[in-house]
């Protein structure tokens, strides 16, 4: 299989309009928290979607809870990757993610669809 380059996050160096980013494996993730509290809901985007995508839905979950949204590595305006990845990658990545954020734990996953569950579904975060 022949490895791509993912696009450039931020094409024009353009910082992102909100969130923060954390060291995450020597990359920059962007990560956008809202809201306090147990458990944090962890937004995953999919289909082409990054995380600010799902702004107004993650408001909402602030109201009762830690919400967040990220940038997975290659994504929004998190840094570039090499493609394609595995699902141990990107599942290793928010777990280590969660862990630098310093996210309160437990943990529930939203995600766009089926294909961003799938790495999230090997086992439970520690």
């Amino acid at each position: 299989m022949r490895q791509q380059q993912a696009p450039a996050a931020t094409s024009k160096g353009n910082d992102p309009p909100i969130g923060s980013y954390h060291n995450v494996g020597g990359r920059r993730l962007l990560v956008h928290r809202s809201g306090s509290g147990a458990p944090s809901v962890v937004f995953l985007s999919g289909a082409g979607t990054v995380g600010l995508d799902y702004l107004n839905v993650q408001t909402m979950a602030a109201e009762v809870s830690t919400a967040v949204l990220y940038d997975r590595a290659g994504t929004g305006w998190s840094n570039r990757v090499a493609l394609p990845r595995s699902s141990r990658q990107v599942t290793d990545e928010l777990d280590e993610l969660l862990r630098v954020a310093d996210l309160p734990d437990p943990y529930v996953l939203v995600g766009h669809s089926r294909r961003p569950l799938r790495p999230a579904l090997r086992g439970p975060v520690p």
